[in-house]
């Protein structure tokens, strides 16, 4: 679904959507950066869109990114780029 995201590091937006078509809370933050097991270092992070007119959510991102970071797997995974993830519009 995500490919390979994990550590929680960084980025947190506390802006608003920007537009009214969105779910409640579907770009709750409205920008998360997610690193698989971990970023690497001075890599510059991938920009994707989060598509709240196809159902995803920020939520769903973060919820992932955690999981991930939680696997036994990390230990043998290295790092991975940054994918910053920001709410855009779904209209």
């Amino acid at each position: 679904m995500l490919g390979r995201i994990g550590l929680v590091v960084a980025a947190l937006a506390l802006t608003s959507c920007g537009s009214s078509q969105q779910a409640a809370g579907a770009c709750e933050p409205a920008a998360y950066t997610a690193c698989g097991c971990g970023c690497c270092g001075g890599a510059t992070p991938v920009e994707r869109c989060v598509d709240t007119a196809a159902g995803e959510t920020m939520q769903q991102i973060i919820d992932a990114d955690q999981q991930v970071a939680q696997s036994s797997n990390c230990s043998l995974a290295g790092c991975s780029l940054p994918v910053h993830y920001t709410c855009c519009r779904g209209d």
